[in-house]
């Protein structure tokens, strides 16, 4: 997930780049975007062995919401009450240590997944959703 992280916070766009596998034979459709290619890896997760399932999926979880937090006009992920939710606790949180941070007198920036969740929220226009 850090490494993710170091590589979005680096270039945000990848999260929207498509998946092009060419002529290479695969079950994974092309042209899949970051979140689809992590649903994907969701199901194969189930076949971890026993003890190590929960802690994949909390995994697979966060690293699934922080690439849609760069890139979260995706449907139908866009809709999920449980990502909102998440996308919104991480805002606070983030906002709370850069606020902390400011007060100590630490120079500090709210987190690149945060901002990009917060400007998204702010200028999503949901008509498009029927809402």
């Amino acid at each position: 997930t850090e490494k993710t992280k170091d590589l979005l916070e680096t270039y945000p766009e990848a999260a929207e780049v498509q998946c092009n596998f060419g002529d290479i034979t695969t079950t994974i459709k092309n042209f899949s975007l970051a979140l689809e290619l992590l649903t994907r890896r969701r199901g194969i997760t189930s076949l971890a062995p026993e003890g190590k399932l929960h802690n994949l999926m909390v995994d697979d979880e966060e690293l699934h919401d922080l690439v849609f937090a760069f890139y979260p006009n995706v449907d139908p992920f866009r809709r999920e009450t449980g990502r909102l939710e998440r996308l919104e606790s991480l805002i606070r949180s983030s906002t709370k240590r850069h606020l902390d941070e400011r007060s100590a007198g630490k120079s500090s920036k709210l987190d690149a997944a945060a901002q990009s969740a917060w400007v998204w929220f702010c200028t999503f226009d949901n008509s498009i959703d029927g809402i």
